[in-house]
């Protein structure tokens, strides 16, 4: 699958001191036919390099069946990749924590394109074809990682929807600030790729002065994030997003403290815009976006659904809009997949059942308040974790990110809180913990990491 559409002489891909146009990605991509079969299964390490995205492109190109992984996860001996049986491994950097007995590693230097790839000895039967996918995982609200697997047809669909929704065009340019093993930190790559854009590619974290000087080259029209970016930019001034050059700022992988929602609609005015969109990777990508800066009264809201998806609320509570959401349309992944067999059944067509809740409104805009899993009963009542964040940062300046095992509250924050600003929960001070914490935990998607944080409150009541 062809996913570069952009002029044949116009630069697609940079990195520092690196360019490649459209026509170099096109002879990279058919110079590797052979060197990637369509039958093998393949793992890409996915590091933040120009490198690992020709892959990627040269993968997509070939039909080929692909996971796309982070390669720290490689450090556990229980990782998922063992699970599913790739038969290569592909690599821009060395991956010494590859088992050398079960694969034999080539060095690749073709058309100006050097990885390395970790070949598996193969049995003869499981070289069959299949309906080619790419595969991500996702570690859910549980915290155990679940291989998503994503149609051809899928993606396609999902980034038209995408460009559509943020009126992409070949002349945008963004610069990455998120990895690319991650599903917002790949849509972005494949709709600059796919609208004829160009896309810088970096490993250069935000706060870092490199980072700054890169995107001062560069000059972006787009700039991207989740919270815990905009949380940083924040301690910047927005020095980044206030720059000319960027036109349109896009914001996604969970909810955003509205004050800075507000600040940035403030720095947007009218010469920029403020992109807030709502995605999961059993979507593909992105199931609803919006231009906040069109529809201000509309903040806290992710937007209406994509052209070409459909979002119901089902199993309401008594005498309330909110129920769980619901999305249907051509960009909903046909599930999961455990076993390497997995990979040969047909691409269903189905419902994804979000685990979110949420309500739409009267113009047809989705509402997020809280998911489905996120929810304890201490002492017999129910409580919603993510509504009791939301009161209690609401009004108060010290954050707190709540966790419970059905027998205490567990508050964790990074600065200390008094015990009278927790009245507004209406929960008995006796089955409240307070824990500080030097940093909240984030996954590579940057949210927070509920599951860690519960798994370190139980530690701690256990020393108790």
């Amino acid at each position: 699958m062809k996913i570069f559409n952009g002029d044949l002489k116009k630069i697609a891909l940079q990195s520092i001191n690196i360019n490649y146009s459209y026509l170099d990605i096109q002879k990279i991509s058919e110079s590797l036919s052979e060197v990637l079969p369509t039958y093998y299964k393949y793992g890409l390490a996915a590091s933040n390099d120009i490198n690992t995205i020709l892959i990627y492109l040269a993968l997509l190109y070939n039909n080929c069946t692909f996971l796309i992984f982070d390669p720290s996860v490689l450090k556990n001996k229980n990782n998922f990749i063992k699970s599913i049986g790739l038969d290569n491994i592909i690599s821009h950097i060395d991956l010494k924590e590859l088992d050398q007995n079960n694969f034999k590693k080539e060095k690749i230097n073709n058309n100006n394109i050097h990885f390395h790839l970790y070949k598996k000895e193969l049995d003869s039967k499981k070289i069959r074809r299949n309906e080619p996918s790419i595969l991500l995982n996702t570690s859910g609200s549980s915290g155990i990682p679940k291989i998503v697997r994503i149609s051809y047809q899928n993606l396609i669909s999902n980034t038209i929807g995408i460009i559509e929704s943020l009126n992409l065009t070949c002349q945008d340019k963004s610069i990455s600030t998120l990895p690319l093993f991650y599903t917002y930190g790949l849509s972005i790559l494949n709709t600059h790729m796919f609208s004829g854009g160009t896309f810088y590619i970096t490993d250069k974290s935000i706060i870092k002065k490199s980072f700054a000087d890169e995107l001062s080259s560069f000059k972006p029209t787009i700039f991207s994030g989740v919270p815990s970016t905009y949380h940083m930019l924040r301690k910047m001034d927005y020095f980044y997003i206030k720059q000319p050059f960027v036109r349109k700022i896009t914001q996604a992988g969970g909810a955003l403290d509205l004050g800075i929602q507000k600040e940035i609609l403030e720095i947007c005015s009218s010469k920029k815009s403020f992109y807030v969109m709502y995605g999961q990777t059993e979507a593909t990508a992105r199931i609803s976006c919006f231009n906040l800066s069109n529809f201000p009264n509309k903040i806290g809201s992710v937007g209406l659904p994509l052209r070409n998806l459909s979002v119901e609320i089902n199993d309401r509570d008594d005498n309330s809009k909110i129920g769980k959401i619901f999305v249907k349309g051509p960009s909903i992944t046909s599930g999961y997949i455990s076993t390497f067999d997995d990979l040969f059944l047909e691409p269903r067509t189905r419902t994804l059942d979000t685990g979110d809740l949420g309500y739409l409104d009267d113009d047809g805009f989705l509402f997020i308040t809280g998911r489905s899993s996120r929810f304890c009963k201490i002492n017999g009542k129910r409580y919603n974790l993510d509504v009791i964040e939301k009161e209690y940062n609401s009004v108060n300046l010290k954050k707190i990110n709540a966790v419970s095992n059905d027998q205490f509250l567990f508050l964790f924050s990074i600065i200390p809180i008094s015990k009278k600003t927790l009245k507004i929960l209406g929960i008995h001070p006796t089955l409240i913990k307070n824990i500080l914490i030097k940093n909240i935990p984030l996954k590579a998607n940057g949210k927070v990491d509920y599951s860690y944080l519960l798994e370190l409150a139980e530690k701690i009541l256990t020393k108790k």
